[in-house]
């Protein structure tokens, strides 16, 4: 049976391949030539002047922080260049987002290309910036500079005594050019250094004076080798090659070898990278060590790392795709919706996190434990009932942690698309009365007070696509200040929140570059429902319910591509949809979850308004909004389950309203005669609502696509949110 089930996988994810194929192919000529090329931090120091190169290549990849604006800052190595005193001079280039575009790094790549005054530069830091402090102007871009031009800096992060420090600063006269936070700390080290302090001193007595959050990379003008390098509270990595070593990707980087920007390099010298997450790095090194917080340290070309500690933990970066473009398709959107059946496939392994083996009793709360002659010792004290055989869910990340099955009481906390999929997650813990109690709380409102007590039997379940939103670690920093277990769902290997909990479940869905988070939601309820099923092995002796869910688990993928082949019946609707003011969508049980992960998306990347309601929601209040004359549009999930008659109820009465009624079902009787718009989806159980995001999901691209909206960098949205 479980070599069947293998081999069924296998299958599933070849055909999920053959549908991405099929429809590139007959695609490829229409998503060509309309593809769209920034708050992130890189920093290079090489042997040779190829800088502004990796600089560029680094915010290409890190958009997912930010595109509201971006910049580099390079310093020559030669003396004497036209133009100069003979000493090496810093060179900043930045670019604001004109409008609601998102084309400051195409800005940036033109100026880079026509000028040139980058070019033999070996040293530089670069930026990506989602606007926090200031608006989305060329001024309040990064790097900045300080008073004198001194020093360039970029930050990620949010300085909070900002407004006070800048205060302090222009009543002793200190001019500024920017309304953020950062030009603040530049100032700060001009500061000290026109009291005579040495440069390196001087970054460490600004950084003093801060409170908040930072990732720091400071450049001066009269050090060509190097920059310091600080963090508090937001990421920063560093990873080292020798030119001539290969890199991640197989390249070797010798003289005449290719970088991934395609320049050539120099051989036989030291290059360090920092970023503010491994995908930067990925191009050039395998592995990384990462800053802790209230390091300060100084990395050079020609001295390597300094001022850190020896014996830290290397780790190695996960093999990713690097592409700049989602060619053939039109946008990553459309592109990583698409890809989902090959995600859900990974995150099942295919297959192998779900195994044939004996079934699993406890002593569970809820039943007396079996006799000990009909057990085998088992995970943390529990046990597998002998000579009783089905398919069971093993997950590495938690088997090694028996201290996970003390929690009675589960939180699970995320924020935008993972909070959604983890209210979906909520209402599968309890489908299969898997604890005590099971809640979900947004990250940004995590207080202590939101555990349930006793502590010691809370657990903490973190959701998040990049692993570093910055919501979520405060979520388990308070999670763990109060002895509650954490552990988590993240789709980037060895992100911080990973490391935090050093315990959890990874998607392994593939880089998602989208903004819109599409294939991290399908995948991070799979993720859950197999976290659910594992629970679940460990408290009931026999439980008919977990195997249906494994069935529907199993059947996802297969599932996923039938719903991509209702693509051009979401075409149809969307063109129907998106010239409205508002939509709302309504969904009951599993479906509420996806009501509002299906409204969120029609609103973050058409920006048509759109609000998702429980069933029974519109009768106390909501009701008014719908307009007979425009024919307010509702789009309701209804499934063949327990929440039949209410939702088909529902539909009666939007539909007495004057309303346009779009029914997404696996069981069209249910809705016949009253709805406008039928799409038919597969029924799959527990899971059925899952599939019904994907014809959501789609309705939302082409309602962008046709508002003439680039869906893959939403205004005002950064894929990871790495600031409070």
């Amino acid at each position: 049976m479980f070599w069947q089930r293998l081999r069924e996988q296998v299958e599933l994810e070849r055909k999920a391949k053959a549908v991405v194929s099929s429809f590139a192919a007959t695609r490829s000529k229409e998503y060509r030539g309309r593809v769209v090329d920034c708050c992130g931090i890189i920093g290079f120091c090489g042997s040779s002047g190829e800088a502004s190169h990796v600089l560029l290549n680094g915010i290409e990849l890190l958009q997912n922080r930010g595109y509201d604006s971006c910049g580099i800052t390079t310093i020559s190595n030669r003396r004497g260049r036209p133009g100069s005193d003979g000493r090496a001079t810093l060179t900043t280039t930045k670019f604001a987002s004109r409008g609601s575009t998102c084309d400051c790094v195409d800005l940036l790549k033109t100026e880079l290309q026509q000028s040139r005054k980058h070019a033999g530069h070996a040293v530089g830091i670069a930026h990506t910036r989602w606007a926090t402090h200031g608006g989305k102007t060329d001024a309040n871009a990064h790097p900045h500079l300080d008073y004198k031009k001194r020093v360039s800096i970029v930050h990620n992060g949010t300085i909070d005594n900002f407004e006070e420090l800048k205060a302090d600063l222009e009543r002793a006269g200190i001019p500024f050019q920017s309304q953020t936070d950062t030009e603040v700390i530049a100032n700060l080290i001009g500061v000290e250094l026109d009291r005579g302090i040495k440069f390196q001193d001087a970054v460490r007595n600004a950084v003093q004076k801060l409170r908040g959050t930072w990732g720091l990379l400071v450049m001066h003008k009269d050090d060509p080798n190097g920059f310091m390098c600080a963090r508090n509270g937001s990421p920063l990595i560093l990873g080292t090659t020798q030119t001539g070593a290969k890199t991640a990707t197989g390249a070797k980087t010798a003289t005449g070898a290719k970088t991934a920007t395609g320049q050539s390099r120099t051989a036989g010298a030291q290059e360090i990278y920092v970023a503010s997450e491994p995908l930067a790095l990925a191009s050039y090194t395998n592995e990384y060590l990462s800053l802790n917080d209230g390091d300060v340290c100084y990395v050079s070309r020609t001295g390597g790392i300094a001022h850190l500690e020896d014996g830290r933990d290397k780790r190695r970066i996960q093999a990713v795709d690097l592409a700049l473009q989602p060619a053939p398709f039109q946008h990553w959107t459309i592109k990583e919706i698409y890809e989902q059946p090959q995600a859900i496939s990974r995150a099942l392994s295919f297959g192998g996190r779900v195994t044939t083996g004996a079934a699993r009793e406890t002593g569970s709360r809820e039943m007396a434990p079996a006799s000990k002659e009909a057990r085998t010792p088992g995970l943390g004290g529990r046990g597998l009932i002998a000579g009783v055989s089905r398919r069971v869910v093993k997950l590495g990340g938690l088997e090694n942690n028996p201290r996970l099955l003390e929690i009675r009481h589960l939180c699970l906390t995320g924020c935008g698309t993972s909070f959604y999929a983890g209210l979906y997650g909520q209402e599968l813990f309890r489908y299969l009365e898997a604890f005590d109690s099971v809640s979900i709380i947004d990250s940004s409102d995590v207080e202590s007070c939101v555990f349930p007590r006793p502590l010691k039997e809370c657990g903490l379940l973190a959701l998040s696509q990049s692993g570093e939103t910055r919501d979520v670690v405060q979520a388990l920093e308070q999670a763990e200040k109060h002895g509650v277990k954490i552990f988590s769902v993240v789709n980037q290997v060895g992100s911080l929140v990973a490391r935090m909990t050093n315990c959890g479940v990874y998607l392994h869905a593939g880089r998602e570059v989208a903004v819109a988070s599409t294939k991290a939601f399908t995948s991070q309820v799979i993720a859950l429902g197999l976290i659910a099923v594992w629970f679940t092995q460990h408290t009931r002796v026999s439980d008919s319910r977990a195997d249906h869910v494994i069935e529907a688990l199993s059947h996802m993928p297969s599932v996923a591509s039938q719903c991509l082949g209702l693509d051009q019946t979401c075409q149809k609707l969307a063109k129907r949809l998106y010239k409205h003011k508002s939509i709302f969508v309504l969904g009951k049980g599993f479906g509420y979850p996806v009501a509002l992960e299906a409204a969120l998306k029609i609103k973050e990347i058409s920006y048509v308004h759109a609000e998702g309601y429980g069933g029974g929601q519109l009768k106390h209040g909501p009701f008014a909004m719908i307009d007979e004359q425009a024919k307010t549009p509702i789009v309701m999930l209804v499934f063949n389950d327990s929440h039949a008659a209410a939702m088909t109820n529902a539909a009666q009465q939007v539909k007495a309203r004057g309303a346009e009624l779009i029914c997404i079902t696996d069981d069209p009787s249910l809705v016949a005669g009253v709805a406008d718009e039928i799409i038919q989806v597969p029924s799959n159980g527990c899971l059925t609502a899952l599939g019904a995001v994907i014809p959501l999901q789609m309705i939302a691209y082409h309602m962008a696509v046709m508002k003439g909206i680039n869906p893959d960098k939403p205004r005002g949205l950064a894929k990871t949110v790495t600031v409070v």
